[in-house]
């Protein structure tokens, strides 16, 4: 891992890789931090190719292994980002509360006319 890359990263883009390290997808980034999904999806495209790997999700790995090992040698973190945040689930350095963990029993998107039952012709039972 080479630092130099990663203090190269942007206070946008490193919202963005903490975010993914969540498993949070471009949709719900976009919402948490009132950016457009392709302006996120640019933004973690542009971090990724700043850190030489091939995937978001390793982008997000490289940072969180940095800022561990920075926290744990009391480093401080570069002014424009503030202080670590005790628990990444309420805020981002950008201050933007993120919504709520959703669970996996419930689904991302509710379709109302898609909920009802189906009829044996396809259309939905009113």
């Amino acid at each position: 891992m080479v630092t130099g890359t990663i203090d190269q990263l942007t206070a946008r883009e490193r919202d963005c890789l903490r975010l993914v390290a969540r498993g949070m997808s471009s949709k719900e980034i976009a919402l948490a931090l009132g950016l457009s999904p392709l302006t996120v999806d640019g933004y973690l495209k542009e971090a990724a190719r700043t850190l030489g790997v091939s995937s978001r999700r390793e982008a997000a790995r490289i940072l969180a292994a940095h800022e561990q090992l920075s926290a744990q040698a009391g480093e401080t973190p570069p002014q424009n980002l503030g202080a670590e945040p005790a628990d990444l689930a309420e805020t981002v350095h950008s201050g933007v509360p993120l919504p709520p963990k959703r669970s996996e029993a419930e689904p991302r998107f509710r379709v109302p006319f898609l909920s009802g039952p189906v009829s044996e012709a396809g259309e939905a039972n009113k």
